[in-house]
């Protein structure tokens, strides 16, 4: 799920918030942070804000929310490498924890390691625009998750690219 607006952002968290029964105090939603929130009152709040849910118990329902909204398609750590300006150039592209982290080019005629992938690029925000372009290129080159090269530390890397 991608948001681009903080009033859409505001209105997922809240949704997700009743979903999962998360402390309005926690998820910064309601006013105040002193005592129980407002619904935990309506039983709709599992008591974390007052004690009476553990954090291990409350953080595991958390992650489970933050799975709803993150972009799958972005999920793990690869790189998307394509032709560049010329045969023994490749374009490099970098997604770490699911974060676009920058794009760079690198030469095909030599052997590559991780490192020299991630030493290629040049960092860039992670944006609402980028991912859009990314989600599409992939998309429109009918890419499967298994054809990217899933990146490993201080592994060589096979051109899954021609």
């Amino acid at each position: 799920m991608i948001i681009k607006r903080r009033e859409e952002a505001v209105g997922t968290l809240r949704t997700l918030q009743a979903k999962f029964e998360l402390c309005q105090h926690k998820c910064d939603l309601g006013s105040g942070t002193k005592g129980a929130c407002f619904h935990y009152h309506i039983k709709q709040c599992l008591g974390a804000c007052i004690g009476e849910e553990s954090p291990e118990t409350y953080n595991e329902r958390a992650k489970s929310a933050i799975t709803k909204v993150q972009c799958p398609e972005l999920e793990g750590n690869f790189v998307l490498m394509e032709t560049a300006r010329n045969k023994t150039e490749q374009a490099v592209i970098v997604v770490e924890n699911g974060y676009y982290q920058g794009f760079g080019y690198v030469d095909t005629t030599e052997n590559l390691t991780t490192e020299d992938l991630l030493d290629s690029i040049t960092n860039y925000e992670h944006n609402f625009d980028v991912v859009q372009i990314i989600l599409q290129h992939i998309k429109n080159n009918r890419l499967k998750r298994d054809c990217v090269l899933k990146v490993a530390p201080s592994s060589s890397l096979e051109k899954f690219f021609n």
